[in-house]
């Protein structure tokens, strides 16, 4: 078990690890409310309110927005933040969504078989194959997120070893910027990660990847997410393997300077893009 499974199990101790951890954001938040007098402005988060090892999180802090979880407070802008695969139909999101603008409201399925639908119609390839046809190698790994239990067949392989629960993928609005991370060859669908930065979207991806990638999110219905890609070095192209309404960050092995510059980048990023909750809906129904 490791150190932060043992952390969990005590609620009390796990509790002032966050506070440990969420300090520094908080001080920012702390430092930018006073010199504006008060927030910025209020995100609510619903049903779910992130935690300090969220990205979107430290990007509210260090932006001077106020997060609550509480859907009948005060609130200019609103998020639908529930950290599941499958989202069933929720009454008060879809009461929100009803009288204003809801980031991540049409979020309902993020398995890997439904992103690699929206794939397949937005670069006109899929990243999934049929392991009982395919010849080559690919990884099999589990439909769900965050499992990290991938590993590599070589392809075809018999129906009867075909695992319904798992997936074989290929092996080989604004994007505002992507997290460049090397793993070694034999941990390479673990949590160790060698180097990591970050850059420009535009320096790791060309204008159709970038418009492929903001149709997959509009295919299923994501207005804020973590997109996981690779890329083949023989063929240059693309694949989409993830996308990830709930993501943690920034990517662990960053030095802390630019851990900070990068939540800094996703902060201005997020006070630029988050929709105002009533005058959005506003417009759409003035339109």
């Amino acid at each position: 078990m490791s150190w932060r499974a043992r952390l969990r199990r005590s609620r009390w101790v796990y509790a002032a690890y966050l506070a440990w951890y969420g300090a520094p954001y908080r001080l920012a938040y702390l430092w930018r409310v006073v010199g504006n007098r008060g927030p910025l402005a209020t995100v609510l988060f619903y049903p779910e309110v992130p935690q300090p090892q969220m990205l979107i999180w430290k990007a509210c802090m260090l932006a001077g927005f106020r997060v609550t979880g509480d859907p009948r407070a005060r609130f200019d802008h609103a998020v639908y933040w529930h950290d599941v695969l499958v989202r069933a139909p929720d009454a008060e999101v879809e009461r929100l969504a009803a009288a204003g603008t809801v980031w991540n409201a049409g979020v309902r399925d993020i398995s890997k078989r439904v992103v690699d639908r929206a794939v397949a119609t937005a670069f006109g390839f899929p990243t999934l194959v049929d392991p009982t046809t395919y010849s080559g190698p690919c990884v099999e790994k589990s439909d769900d997120n965050a499992k990290r239990d991938g590993r590599i067949v070589t392809c075809p392989i018999p129906p009867a070893q075909v695992r319904p629960d798992k997936v074989y993928q290929v092996y080989n609005g604004t994007v505002p910027c992507v997290f460049l991370k090397k793993r070694p060859a034999a941990d390479r669908f673990g949590k160790i990660i060698v180097t990591a930065a970050m850059s420009p979207a535009a320096d790791g991806l060309s204008p159709d990847e970038l418009r492929g990638i903001l149709a997959v999110c509009r295919a299923l219905g994501v207005d804020y997410a973590e997109v996981d890609t690779v890329r083949d070095n023989a063929s240059g192209r693309l694949y989409v393997l993830d996308v990830n309404p709930t993501p943690l960050g920034p990517t662990s092995h960053m030095p802390r300077r630019l851990a900070r510059a990068a939540v800094a980048h996703q902060a201005r990023a997020l006070a630029a893009a988050l929709p105002s909750y009533r005058s959005d809906a506003a417009e759409r129904r003035a339109g």
